[in-house]
């Protein structure tokens, strides 16, 4: 059973007033308001969760609402087989489009040493460069590996995954694709938050942190993070070798 399915039978099986309760998100000090589920079960068309801020929502606009489409897109994206990838077949990720997208996958020159000695600059049709030391490689001579360590990273790892999807205030970049999501989708506009500061989650994020949280499922989505395509990146193999345990950013 996925997390998604996990997550989305708690939600059915919540009344409106047992989402209303404080949640406080300590691990990026951002405070989270009142999550309520307005006007029956979620997942039933018509129906709505909200986020507030301050103790009650009496006479108060929600901070920000979701719907179970909007619900659906998220886990679209999150557990999608095309992006979602485990210990075993992770460096799969390299046929995948939308990573290669991201990560700037293109024709290039590349410097070889022909028969006489001299270095010559052949157009090369697919070529990467590493994440770490930005060496252009032929794309078969790259590898992939975790930017977040596969034990212990899974909270980075998620705020990663978050941060991809516009649900914190700083925006996602990525090879020169600043402020941009992955593979220029916009199915995901209606997460922008208003929020000043910098790495936190935004309202909306707030709201889809507080329902993995409330629901148990927390731990259970980070370690679904640390497989997805987003957290892995191309490197060269000396990069690969010399990378520590908990990476680089």
């Amino acid at each position: 059973m996925t997390v998604e399915a996990d997550v989305d039978a708690w939600l059915r099986q919540q009344p409106g007033a047992a989402l209303e309760a404080w949640t406080t998100i300590n691990w990026d000090n951002k405070t989270g308001g009142l999550v309520k589920i307005q006007g029956g079960k979620f997942g039933v068309k018509g129906r709505t969760i909200e986020v507030f801020e301050g103790t009650s929502y009496v006479g108060k606009q929600a901070k920000w609402k979701m719907t179970d489409v909007e619900w659906r897109k998220f886990w679209d994206f999150v557990e999608n087989q095309t992006t979602y990838f485990t210990p075993a077949t992770y460096q799969n990720v390299k046929a995948n489009a939308e990573w290669q997208s991201l990560y700037g996958l293109a024709a290039r020159q590349v410097a070889y040493l022909d028969k006489k000695g001299q270095i010559t600059f052949p157009i090369v049709n697919t070529t990467m460069a590493c994440k770490r030391c930005g060496l252009v490689l032929p794309f078969d001579s790259i590898t992939v590996d975790h930017q977040k360590p596969k034990t212990g990273g899974e909270r980075e790892a998620l705020f990663k995954m978050f941060k991809v999807m516009g649900l914190t205030t700083d925006a996602f970049k990525s090879s020169g694709r600043k402020g941009k999501f992955w593979g220029g989708r916009d199915g995901f506009t209606f997460m922008f938050g208003d929020e000043p500061s910098i790495g936190w989650y935004n309202w909306a994020g707030v709201l889809f942190y507080t329902l993995l949280i409330e629901s148990g499922h927390a731990d259970d989505f980070a370690k679904v993070c640390i497989h997805h395509a987003i957290n892995l990146a191309p490197m060269c193999l000396h990069c690969n070798a010399q990378k520590n345990n908990w990476g680089f950013r």
